[in-house]
């Protein structure tokens, strides 16, 4: 009898090891939430040499997109769908992706015209995931500085925290590397 004791003590001894493991980890996940910061702001620029009108015929076409941004290099497998009308408030484009930890999206202009650029807000996964532009303003030698902005309030969302905690520097690399492509498309044709 003494032996059924021991197993059963032995068993229950694990099974609040184990609960009390899921607890902490439940406390780590949603009180470490807590501390880290409910907005993030991402903003990079980049000096083109060409006018804002060229410019915009890129930016401010849905379809163009793909074509200039970071993502298709990312994930070459990557589906995307536009709006009929690509280059007006309500124009949208709308992705698919391949990759596991990349969740489906949908960027839709909210504001555009060819003399400031863009403004768009943008949905992650169905749920509305911040806001942003891309604004053009003259720079010397007949350049136009470009910047890409996006802002985001995740409110009391653990996981999406966590996520921008671990991954907002890529962010700013893939506005890096969006910029730096639509330089070189700019710049070639001169």
């Amino acid at each position: 009898m003494s032996e059924n004791k021991k197993s059963g003590g032995m068993a229950g001894k694990l099974l609040k090891g184990v609960l009390a493991l899921v607890v902490l980890l439940a406390v780590v996940v949603f009180g470490g939430a807590l501390a880290l910061p409910s907005s993030y702001d991402f903003s990079r620029e980049i000096v083109i040499k060409a006018d804002r009108e060229d410019i915009h015929k890129d930016v401010g076409d849905v379809t163009k997109w793909q074509e200039w941004g970071p993502w298709k290099d990312e994930d070459p497998g990557m589906t995307w769908k536009t709006s009929e009308d690509h280059s007006n408030p309500g124009s949208w484009l709308a992705w698919e992706p391949t990759q596991f930890m990349s969740p489906p999206g949908r960027v839709e202009f909210t504001k555009a015209n060819e003399h400031d650029g863009i403004e768009y807000k943008m949905q992650m996964s169905g749920k509305d995931f911040g806001a942003g532009a891309v604004s053009y303003v003259a720079a010397p030698d007949d350049a136009t500085k470009v910047t890409w902005t996006w802002h985001v309030t995740l409110g009391y969302d653990p996981l999406n925290r966590w996520f921008l905690a671990t991954s907002g520097g890529m962010m700013n690399d893939m506005f890096d590397k969006g910029l730096a492509k639509l330089k070189a498309r700019h710049e070639a044709k001169k």
